[in-house]
């Protein structure tokens, strides 16, 4: 029996109607029943063969015409109502949809044809009198059975068990890539549904996911609704998480460690500059520097002490001071510094931890990473040979998540180190490194296309206010670069197989350019005032909004329901700037049963088993290694436990802490195993 024509009738066509637009007469049965938000479907004949169309409640409306009668209107005044007129004997309901997607099949008594995409529209207007049913699982199933690499990220808004089918691409294909953006304010689960959304899309093992994460969460994966990267793993994905702070490490690039110290206390340390003064200072500290072959292997306490010491020759004065008393205050107050150890330690406190991100070592022992060889390594096609692409996640929190602070220092080397995180800390700072990551992506890119190539790869950055805001609202010089720099690869990137993602609280947090350059918009609870018109711009029709403004906080739903409205090409619900509204899943194990069909492929191409039960990893933490306890701040010397503590986290040194075996243990899953191959190439450019 045919799904559609079995499926609950709500409505007829009523009158005025046309291709594009249907008005509904509500009936009897249907009027009790919730209809806003909900999908609709109707049918009718068109050449030889049938049409069918679909489209979303936004709004119902009562009409009564007795209550409109100026005559009846005392009766209303004085018995509240109009014996056997009022209520459901003398109301009709009516609705109207706007036609998002259409579909046909052809031949004489056309069931049992399979369905195919036939455009945004009808072709006629349909008769009044036509059925309107809802639309149900059945029905999509139906409709969906010419449809590949479908996956679903929720249910249809307004119902707990109607999937919607979501057919969001990679950047494999000629089109290259697209940009999207997650927005909504704090607890509307943008976050939940963005960790959803990736894993949907780790259905395409050749796209690569890099996650830009500065509060650590992603690496962390505190609140998340289950373990990305435990998921990552059992799709067969290499995972790997790199701190700025204590595992990558940047390309030997003396400009760069020059912009990085301008940011810093550095100049002032030694003597009082003015602005254009101490960028003369530290552009020939950069001249010195690029004279050192090994700077970057050097001792930092050493390498500082011969810089300053070359800085205090009168030739290299001159170029920072025309007149002379100038130059012998800077030499003298430079010589003080070499002279006076509490000096010198206040000038290497705001060196050190600079020149250490560009050394093969943290602080601490540990090994630092490529920044190249550990981004290249996402999309690397050959190196991984037919492996799926790793996730990667860039952390570039500090405070109170770094090994060598709580395990490797005590006492006085402790302040020391927590002074150098807040060097480190500076929005400055991880706005130049993150500006030397995009741009190292980009000439990768574009290298890859020379050849024929895309990368296929998918930037996060989550927070984004904090990286790409509106260059009007950037305070810091570094910050308002980074999102000019943005705003740039959003355009140029798309060809070469780069999609950015952004997710933040709300549409006017981010830079318009990158914006507008959005394909895929992802808003849940809390949007309003100028950001919903900004989110009107992009649609046929704004009435949509309608269903968005009646969205209820995920707080004051039980059992909570997340909302969300979703615009652009990532269903076969909508072939039109028509938003699909659905509830994100808020239990992986329905997530895992409503996608069964593509983790079963992933799984046996891998040949393991499919799995059950909710992604987690091995001991419920993050994949760094488990970090000792603290020493404490008032011993002078470590402890035996404190050097066993110490040993154990070298002991992945190696892996940047990062256990090889941190994945071994999945539930029922003894045949997988993690480990990180070598991903510490040069650049070839």
């Amino acid at each position: 029996m045919d799904p559609i024509e079995t499926a609950e009738q709500v409505a007829v066509v009523g009158t005025p109607s046309s291709n594009y637009e249907v008005t509904l007469d509500l009936l009897d049965t249907a009027i009790h029943e919730p209809l806003v938000g909900s999908m609709l479907l109707l049918t009718q004949p068109s050449a030889g063969g049938e049409e069918l169309a679909l489209g979303t409640v936004t709004e119902v409306t009562t009409l009564n015409q007795w209550h409109s009668q100026p005559l009846l209107r005392g009766v209303v005044k004085t018995k509240g109502h109009i014996p056997g007129m009022s209520g459901d004997s003398g109301d009709v309901r009516a609705a109207a949809i706007k036609l998002q997607a259409c579909y046909k099949r052809t031949g004489a008594g056309s069931a049992g044809a399979p369905w195919v995409q036939a455009g945004p529209s009808l072709r006629m207007s349909p008769p009044t009198g036509t059925a309107v049913r809802r639309v149900t699982n059945e029905v999509l199933d139906e409709l969906m059975s010419g449809e590949e690499d479908l996956h679903h990220l929720g249910h249809l808004h307004g119902t707990s068990d109607v999937r919607i089918p979501m057919s969001i691409r990679d950047f494999s294909g000629d089109r290259g890539a697209f940009h999207a953006g997650v927005f909504g304010m704090s607890g509307s689960g943008k976050t939940a549904f963005s960790t959803y959304f990736l894993a949907g899309q780790m259905r395409n093992p050749d796209q690569g996911i890099i996650v830009v994460d500065p509060q650590g969460q992603f690496s962390s994966e505190t609140g998340f609704p289950f373990s990305l990267q435990a998921w990552a793993a059992e799709l067969g994905r290499e995972v790997v998480v790199r701190r700025v702070s204590e595992d990558l490490r940047l390309e030997k690039d003396a400009p760069l460690f020059g912009e990085l110290l301008a940011k810093t206390k550095l100049t002032g340390e030694i003597t009082k500059m003015a602005p254009e003064t101490a960028g003369l200072f530290v552009d020939e500290l950069v001249k010195v520097l690029r004279k050192r072959t090994g700077w970057d292997t050097e001792d930092s306490a050493s390498l500082l002490r011969e810089l300053l010491q070359a800085l205090s020759d009168f030739t290299v004065l001159g170029r920072i001071y025309v007149d002379e008393t100038r130059q012998n205050r800077l030499r003298d107050a430079v010589f003080e510094v070499l002279g006076d150890a509490d000096r010198f330690a206040d000038v290497f406190s705001q060196f050190q931890p600079l020149h250490n991100l560009f050394s093969p070592a943290n602080p601490g022992g540990g090994k630092r990473h490529s920044m190249w060889g550990t981004i290249s390594h996402v999309f690397d096609q050959q190196a991984r040979a037919g492996a799926p692409a790793p996730l990667l996640v860039l952390d570039m929190s500090t405070s109170g998540q770094v090994s060598w602070v709580s395990s490797l220092l005590a006492g006085p080397e402790q302040a020391g180190a927590l002074e150098a995180l807040r060097v480190l800390d500076q929005d400055s700072i991880k706005a130049a490194i993150l500006r030397k990551a995009c741009r190292t992506l980009k000439e990768a890119s574009e290298a890859a296309f020379r050849l024929g190539e895309t990368l296929n790869t998918m930037v996060v950055f989550d927070e984004a206010w904090r990286y790409a805001p509106p260059l009007h609202l950037a305070a810091d010089e570094e910050v308002r670069a980074l999102s000019a720099d943005l705003a740039g690869y959003f355009r140029d990137t798309r060809k070469f197989g780069i999609g950015w993602t952004l997710i933040s609280q709300s549409p006017r947090s981010i830079n318009a350019d990158c914006w507008d350059q959005m394909a895929v918009r992802i808003m849940g609870y809390g949007l309003g005032g100028a950001d919903l018109a900004k989110v009107a711009e992009q649609l046929d029709d704004p009435e949509h909004l309608k269903l968005y403004r009646a969205f209820s906080p995920p707080d004051s739903t039980k059992p909570k329901v997340y909302p969300f409205m979703v615009t652009g090409p990532v269903s076969p619900l909508s072939f039109t700037k028509a938003p699909v509204f659905l509830a994100a899943y808020t239990d992986f194990e329905q997530f895992r049963t409503d996608n069964h069909h593509w983790i079963s492929r992933a799984r046996l191409r891998l040949g393991l088993p499919v799995l059950a039960g909710v992604p987690a990893l091995a001991g419920g933490g993050p994949l760094v290694a488990a970090r000792p306890a603290r020493a404490s701040v008032a011993a002078p010397r470590r402890g035996a436990a404190v050097q066993e503590a110490v040993e154990r986290v070298r002991e992945h040194a190696a892996t940047g802490g990062i256990a090889p075996g941190a994945f071994v243990g999945l539930p029922g899953d003894g045949a997988f195993s993690g480990g990180l191959g070598s991903i510490d190439d040069d650049p070839p450019f």
